[in-house]
């Protein structure tokens, strides 16, 4: 039967996706990581969500993703991309396996991998009045200028920038085709980089969407075009594989083809992080995860790598780095330091109770869609006694009301989206706003800074 169904996804719903050995890959199948099990998604704030949207449509297998959304529907551009308060600029991996995602939760069981960017560009079509959601100090057209900059800098001799270790890591079978897709379509940084455990080499190259600050690692084992002299060399793992894990082990259908690209597959989230130290201690204590590993690189760099197999439904192989490198390993204005705090700052100011309060910096965050994991009346205590804020004035994929969304402030001012959270003994201040109510929310009416419409 799942032989029967393999084949017949894979050759009919999904025509322009192909497989080399579809029959071999039916017979000994690894799922890919899906919206609805573990890290499911990385949400990033931008100038421009329509064009990121745009660009992601135009450069990888994506499709549109507009579900949950209260904003406008009509023909032309990217329905329900202009909101009342901003704009949403939403793709989802194509992922051809998604039928078959085992414990799943119903709402996100065909969802893929999501790339999510939001925007409040008030000039923008559609927009009925401004979104009460506070900017904090440095602007996103800001924070997107330097990023941009510190790039193409890096590009042009081969080297990195700190700021760089922000963004969402995706495994294809070859390089190839995605340096000669973003050729003369983006700035890139090309990497070289061991895993010394199982004495291999593998390859990145780094691709900024749209000029925002949203980067896409694309990694594999093959390439034959990066260029030699302008190929940073990195001694740290881009992604963890344990002793005798490979690729084709970990991630899977690698010789999918979508778009005449190789399918990309959601490997790895990474953050920057001014103090691995300070943020070992918030994710053990707060979210229970285990932080022994800590991998120790040349010239002061530490990277922290987290899993959460075990409190989210399989298949869940997405790990999360947060990287720390000296103060001095970036380029110009801006550094780690400095945007953590204006985030935890703008942070600080927002969020006035459990479910009042919203910053656009929340808008960069990650999603963990938990199963059966701890209830918020266990983590909610913890995330207070670290001193962090948090939210649940917005219920998304649960609007019965018997869980809740959970959105926590981590150390380094992003945010993590948990989804599926029990309450346990805890009760909402009060009840949640269901939706983001076409980013105009910041919680419900009781927190009486939702504007009325002109």
């Amino acid at each position: 039967q799942y032989l029967f169904h393999c084949l017949f996804r894979g050759l009919w719903a999904f025509p322009m996706i192909s497989s080399r050995w579809p029959l071999l890959a039916c017979l000994a199948p690894v799922l890919g990581q899906l919206y609805s099990s573990g890290i499911g998604k990385t949400t990033h704030l931008v100038s421009d969500a329509p064009g990121a949207l745009s660009w992601l449509l135009q450069h990888i297998p994506v499709s549109h993703d507009a579900a949950g959304l209260n904003c406008w529907q009509e023909a032309g551009i990217f329905n329900e991309s202009f909101c009342p308060c901003g704009q949403a600029g939403r793709a989802e991996l194509w992922a051809p396996d998604a039928e078959f995602c085992p414990d799943c939760q119903p709402w996100g069981k065909r969802l893929g991998f999501g790339l999510h960017t939001i925007s409040y560009n008030s000039s923008m079509p559609h927009i009925q009045r401004p979104t009460p959601r506070t900017e904090g100090r440095l602007s996103i057209a800001a924070i997107e200028g330097h990023v941009t900059r510190k790039l193409a800098a890096a590009a042009a001799v081969g080297g990195y920038d700190a700021l760089l270790d922000f963004n969402t890591g995706l495994w294809v079978s070859d390089l190839d085709p995605f340096v000669i897709e973003f050729a003369n379509n983006s700035e890139t940084v090309a990497l070289q980089w061991r895993d010394a455990l199982n004495n291999r080499t593998y390859y990145s190259l780094l691709v900024q969407v749209a000029r925002s600050f949203f980067i896409l690692e694309f990694m594999s084992s093959k390439q034959t075009l990066l260029p030699a002299q302008r190929t940073h060399h990195t001694d740290v793992p881009r992604f963890l594989f344990g002793k005798g894990q490979t690729p084709e082990s970990t991630f899977p259908a690698l010789s999918d083809i979508g778009r005449g690209l190789p399918i990309p597959r959601p490997a790895r989230v990474s953050h920057y992080s001014s103090d691995v130290t300070r943020d070992a201690a918030y994710y053990s204590s707060v979210l229970g995860r285990d932080v022994h590993t800590v991998l120790e690189g040349r010239g002061g760099t530490r990277t922290l790598v987290l899993t959460f197999e075990d409190m989210a439904a399989a298949p869940n192989y997405v790990q999360l780095h947060l990287v720390q490198r000296p103060a001095h390993d970036t380029r110009g204005e801006l550094t780690v330091a400095e945007l953590e705090e204006a985030m935890n700052d703008a942070h600080a100011a927002a969020h006035t109770s459990d479910v009042c309060g919203w910053d656009q910096y929340n808008d960069f965050h990650f999603g963990v869609a938990t199963h059966g994991w701890r209830p918020l009346s266990d983590v909610i205590p913890r995330i207070e006694a670290a001193g962090y804020k948090y939210h649940t004035g917005t219920l998304t994929w649960h609007p019965d009301g018997k869980q809740l969304t959970l959105f926590a402030m981590t150390p380094n001012g992003i945010t993590i989206q948990l989804h599926n959270m029990d309450q346990g003994r805890y009760v909402p201040s009060a009840p949640p706003v269901e939706g983001h109510d076409g980013l105009c929310s910041v919680g419900p009416p009781q927190c009486g800074s939702n504007p009325a419409p002109n």
